[in-house]
């Protein structure tokens, strides 16, 4: 319990008190009082329940979103580490310099071309990290 809670807890019961007091002579009317409160308390708390269970699973859901965009960085970084690797060992084989210097652009342009389309990966993971988020915020309220 937080100090709103033992506050409001506080509130309720001067409220009670105060109305105990009041309709002394009407008990009735106070019996209907402390039920209004009952049921706004009791509604309190499950509002705070639901509220619990809703950040877990938020939590969870992030959770298994940044484990996914983990995943894929490493898969990214793995094939960027292929392609280098690739272009190592080409470089190294080719016999013909004028053969070599050809090929060597054409590996270049292809190494340039997947490093735009692995940015453009990321700009979009980026993005629908940033879409799932802000629905997850949207669905909390």
């Amino acid at each position: 319990m937080d100090r709103r809670d033992i506050l409001l807890g506080i509130v309720y019961l001067a409220t009670l008190v105060l109305i105990v007091a009041t309709l002394f002579e009407l008990w009735g009317l106070a019996i209907i009082f402390f039920l209004v409160l009952a049921i706004s308390l009791v509604q309190k708390i499950n509002f705070d329940q639901d509220m619990a269970v809703a950040n877990r699973k938020r939590e969870k859901i992030i959770a298994l979103i940044d484990e996914y965009l983990n995943d894929v960085s490493k898969k990214i970084e793995l094939l960027a580490y292929e392609i280098k690797k690739k272009n190592f060992f080409i470089e190294n084989r080719m016999e013909n310099r004028e053969d070599a210097e050809k090929k060597y652009r054409e590996l270049v342009s292809k190494i340039v071309q997947m490093e735009n389309k692995i940015n453009e990966v990321k700009k979009t993971l980026s993005v629908a990290y940033g879409d799932v988020d802000n629905r997850l915020k949207r669905f909390e309220r």
